[in-house]
């Protein structure tokens, strides 16, 4: 057993361990969030790590989304400095929010994939959902637990809507 007096030297030194991995790894908050969660559940105290990895940014490449027409169909598009743009049509980023939207319980990755699948009726590249996923975290309307993605409180209210503002806002930027 840790003796009382080495405990609170133990736990800043934990604590300042996770901001500084926070902030090499952003894409890591969630789980880091998950690890101070449980410690502080078992009686350490965090020394504010909390409040601090609020100020740190969920992913270490900002990515850029906007929703653009194309022949007359609507597709999102994600941009992130370096690399190619990916772009998603339409109905995969409805039928994605539709299957998010009707699994209240947070879902592996795979599992959503194949249930958008059968819903567009064809096969797609794991990078279409991973984009409207992404998109969905940035938008706050979908949240990473551990390695599981779920819905938002007030998912149905917020996420069509989010995508029209999309399609509205991309609209109004010159091009």
């Amino acid at each position: 057993m840790v003796e009382p007096r080495h405990t609170t030297g133990f736990s800043r030194e934990i604590a300042t361990r996770l901001l500084d991995l926070a902030s090499r790894h952003p894409e890591e908050k969630n789980q880091i969030s998950e690890i101070i969660a449980l410690l502080t559940e078992h009686g350490l105290p965090q020394h504010g790590v909390a409040q601090s990895l609020e100020g740190v940014p969920t992913s270490r490449l900002s990515a850029d989304y906007s929703a653009i027409q194309k022949n007359g169909k609507w597709f999102l598009m994600e941009r992130r400095p370096g690399k190619q743009p990916f772009l998603v049509p339409e109905s995969v980023v409805v039928a994605a929010m539709k299957v998010m939207g009707s699994h209240p319980e947070a879902k592996p990755f795979p599992d959503i994939l194949a249930e958008v699948q059968r819903k567009v009726g064809k096969k797609l590249p794991d990078y279409a959902l991973r984009t409207v996923i992404r998109w969905g975290r940035s938008a706050s309307i979908v949240r990473k637990t551990g390695t599981e993605y779920v819905r938002v409180t007030g998912f149905e209210q917020k996420a069509i809507p989010q995508w029209h503002r999309l399609q509205r806002d991309s609209q109004a930027e010159p091009s």
